[in-house]
């Protein structure tokens, strides 16, 4: 004996009414992919600090923990601005390159948390900061609608 779903026999696509229209673009991707890209990157530095351990004092603990929240803070904020970004059409390889320098930064509070290599995860934080400063400095297309009309871009 089978019984019928709560919902009155409606699949899943029909739940989903974006999906059935068949509404998957190129900026959800984009966000999915910004999505896993930060959560990647928290994943991969959390798990090679653990790996690479480095020796320290237990009173920095605490300090080093907390540089790693606003790092995690940082992150996500710098991942804000790409997803604003790319909801609107964006060129392939810099969206590319946005996402990968959010998964840059992403890295680094999870090696800081986990303290190891604080120079590598810091010089690897800041990278990924001066690529998403660059790309947004590089970006012809971001400017708001309300920005005024004769307004020269650099």
């Amino acid at each position: 004996m089978t019984t019928r779903p709560a919902s009155g026999g409606r699949d899943l696509l029909e739940a989903l009414p974006s999906v059935r229209r068949g509404k998957s673009d190129a900026a959800r991707g984009r966000a999915v992919a910004l999505g896993a890209a930060v959560v990647l990157g928290l994943a991969a530095g959390a798990a090679f600090g653990a790996l690479a351990r480095s020796p320290l004092d237990a009173e920095l603990l605490p300090l080093l923990r907390l540089m790693a929240a606003i790092k995690l803070a940082t992150v996500l904020g710098g991942a804000a601005l790409p997803r604003w970004r790319l909801r609107r059409p964006a060129p392939a390889l810099p969206a590319a390159l946005a996402i990968g320098a959010v998964g840059l930064m992403a890295v680094a509070p999870g090696m800081v948390w986990v303290p190891s290599h604080l120079l590598v995860a810091g010089g690897l934080f800041h990278a990924g900061l001066l690529t998403l400063l660059v790309l947004g400095w590089r970006d012809r297309d971001a400017a708001p609608a309300s920005a005024p009309a004769g307004r020269a871009r650099p």
